[in-house]
């Protein structure tokens, strides 16, 4: 150890041969190299599920929003028996408007669920030979253990051929079977609270649906009312969690990575070349514009996509 009298600091000499090559700074994979993921959509869905970040995101939107739903009960009519009259107060046409009482599930519970939903979803899906993927969706089981009705998915498998998969069938049927998945993991009951976090992130749907009608002449309101409502329905926004999810997948995604403004210009430029498939990613990206895109990608970071 020798003194720098100048400068006041101790300099610490040390042999070349101690000395170690500085670490190289591990290199971006471009966004181009980590597009147009060609594996498993639900198994990069499973991962992120079990990734503590995505977790605590998702249980903590969960219970935010079983916590508002107590605060703010949705209001009934019930209608007031003849025996109550005197005491009930001001009525209309022999109905009170009432609070529907709702009991909320602990995170605890929350947990459980999602820790039985995954375990479910990665060892068992349900089929039907019937129907064409494109019809797959939600149906509901009643589970052995607590007895109580759950939702779980079920995939259409038919074809009018038995010739072997393309690639782009298997693809599809792969974003499908997670984007449905992916429905049972994060089911949520309606509330404001989830219209006020999900809003900021897009244009309104009015605005979406003028753009659709200038964008194709042939459509009717009542054909792009029902996209709109379908796609954009903020107080239970599972279909825009789902094309989020689509999105991070489309990337090949299967941790807490942060999807970036880069990412979002790129899947508009190539997804629907690439996946061949749109259930609907067209007006989705339409409605993100650049007002809206700092708050949508602070969503798609923290909604536990």
């Amino acid at each position: 150890m020798y003194k720098d009298f100048e400068n006041g600091a101790n300099l610490n000499i040390r042999k070349p041969e101690e000395i170690k090559p500085v670490e190289q700074v591990e290199r971006t994979v471009p966004i181009n190299e980590q597009a147009n993921f060609k594996g498993n959509y639900s198994e990069l869905l499973f991962s992120r599920m079990q990734n503590p970040v995505i977790r605590k995101q998702l249980l903590d939107l969960l219970e935010m929003n079983e916590k508002w739903l107590v605060e703010h009960p949705i209001m009934i009519m019930k209608r007031v028996s003849k025996e109550d009259l005197p005491t009930v107060g001001k009525i209309l046409n022999n109905y009170q408007e009432i609070p529907l009482v709702y009991n909320p599930k602990s995170r605890k519970e929350l947990e459980d669920e999602l820790n039985e939903d995954l375990e479910m979803q990665k060892t068992v899906t349900r089929i039907d030979r019937n129907k064409d993927v494109s019809a797959s969706g939600v149906v509901f089981y009643r589970n052995s253990k607590s007895d109580a009705t759950r939702q779980d998915i079920e995939i259409g498998t038919y074809r009018p051929t038995t010739d072997p998969l393309t690639e782009n069938e298997i693809r599809k049927r792969s974003l499908i079977e997670a984007h449905e998945k992916g429905h049972v993991f994060r089911y949520l009951k309606a509330s404001t609270y989830l219209r006020n976090r999900f809003t900021p992130a897009f244009i309104s749907p009015l605005d979406v649906e003028k753009h659709l009608l200038q964008k194709f002449p042939k459509m009717s309101e009542s054909e792009a009312g029902v996209i709109i409502k379908y796609l954009f329905d903020f107080e239970r926004p599972i279909e825009i969690m789902e094309r989020m999810s689509q999105l991070k997948c489309y990337f090949g995604m299967k941790g807490d990575e942060k999807f970036t403004s880069q990412h979002l210009q790129y899947a508009r430029d190539h997804y629907l070349k690439d996946v061949m498939y749109d259930n609907k990613m067209e007006p989705f990206f339409d409605a993100i514009t650049p007002q809206t895109e700092f708050a949508f990608l602070k969503l798609i970071n923290s909604a536990g996509i």
